[in-house]
């Protein structure tokens, strides 16, 4: 086998990692996911279709960042008990911790949007532009998110600061699979999963 089939990066970790990753938590993500588009639909609009696009575009993001600080914990278990069972484990995060960091976050998110949204007319570059704020907003939740289950909250806030860089490419993975139709009811888990990787690389160079 040739070096670069040995090479292993946290996409494709996460890869391997979504068959372990518990259904229930799966089936409830995506629940709690559908519910954003299924709430965009009946809002008041030009039509039930212009609703469904808008809201996708708008909330999703959002949501993915509530439901995840709901299931975060779980899925990085799984993943840290899979790949790096000789490591110390993550010690799950106070609920209301965890859920005060998705809500900050999709409350970021929601006001980067709706700034964002008039560039909507110019439909190409303002797609460019909610993808790069996805990547950012989701990027840093997942990643602090899985920084904070094996280190106090500022000294996960600073590494993410001192990698901007890679967590901000990790979050363009991330903006990549939440724009995916169907698929993206899976965004926390794919996105703890990628994140948990991450930190693990990263936390090795420190």
């Amino acid at each position: 086998m040739g070096r670069a089939d040995q090479i292993e990066t946290p996409a494709t970790s996460v890869v391997e990692s979504m068959p372990s990753l518990s259904r229930r938590s799966l089936l409830a993500a995506s629940a709690a996911l559908a519910a954003g588009p299924a709430f965009a639909a009946i809002a008041p609009s030009g039509g039930p279709l212009d609703a469904i696009i808008v809201g996708s575009i708008m909330l999703m993001p959002a949501v993915t960042a509530m439901v995840g600080s709901f299931f975060a914990d779980q899925i990085a278990d799984e993943v840290e008990r899979e790949h790096y069972p000789a490591d110390p484990p993550g010690k799950a995060l106070p609920l209301w911790l965890a859920l005060w960091e998705g809500a900050k976050t999709a409350l970021l998110a929601l006001v980067v949007y709706l700034c964002a949204a008039p560039l909507l007319l110019f439909a190409g570059f303002g797609a460019v532009v909610f993808f790069l704020a996805t990547a950012y907003v989701l990027g840093r939740e997942y990643f602090e998110l899985a920084a904070m289950r094996l280190r106090p909250r500022p000294e996960a806030k600073a590494l993410r600061r001192r990698n901007a860089a890679m967590v901000y490419v990790g979050g363009l993975f991330i903006a990549a699979f939440v724009s995916i139709p169907i698929v993206n009811l899976a965004t926390p888990l794919f996105a703890m999963a990628f994140m948990v990787h991450l930190h693990k690389r990263l936390s090795r160079r420190v």
